[in-house]
């Protein structure tokens, strides 16, 4: 079943995505090289991103229904690449409001994939495989979301030691 496999791969990238990124940017700006938040400011930093996934819900399923599934999908997954993108570019001058954007924009896009996505992967099968398909589902989302993070925090890990190594800054 085609559409059930595409669907759980965007389940896994999105799950793997947004949990990697807020494991590894809270880290930064918990970082005295970073922004140097406590723990608890770091947290409430990321509520922006958490705010515009909530606040995209509603509109996902109209959306979806109009242009279908499948184009919500790439637009969610279209967006969130351009936050990537801006923040790819991180330099060690950005002011915390620097992050504001390019993490809601990921967000809301990740939202976007994510619930087109879930619908697809039960949608797909008969009524009597709707149980199944939605366990892959929820089976993809720990496993991106588990291995995203691990595969993050090994190389933020080598990434800062290899730099300390060489006399740089973390």
């Amino acid at each position: 079943n085609r559409v059930l496999v595409g669907a759980t791969l965007a389940i896994l990238i999105v799950a793997g995505t947004i949990n990697g990124l807020m494991y590894v940017i809270s880290l930064y700006f918990q970082n005295p090289d970073g922004l140097g938040l406590s723990a608890f400011e770091a947290g409430l930093a990321t509520l922006p991103a958490a705010a515009g996934m909530i606040a995209i819900t509603p509109l996902i399923t109209p959306l979806a229904v109009r242009i279908g599934p499948g184009r919500a999908v790439a637009i969610g997954f279209a967006l969130a690449t351009v936050g990537f993108v801006a923040l790819a570019f991180v330099e060690s001058s950005w002011a915390y409001a620097a992050f504001v954007l390019p993490m809601v924009a990921l967000a809301i896009g990740l939202g976007i994939a994510n619930g087109p996505a879930s619908a697809a992967s039960t949608s797909s099968v008969s009524p009597d495989e709707v149980g199944q398909a939605s366990g892959i589902s929820n089976m993809a989302r720990y496993v991106g979301a588990a291995v995203a993070v691990a595969a993050v925090a090994m190389v933020d890990n080598a990434v800062a030691n290899n730099h300390r190594d060489a006399g740089e800054s973390a």
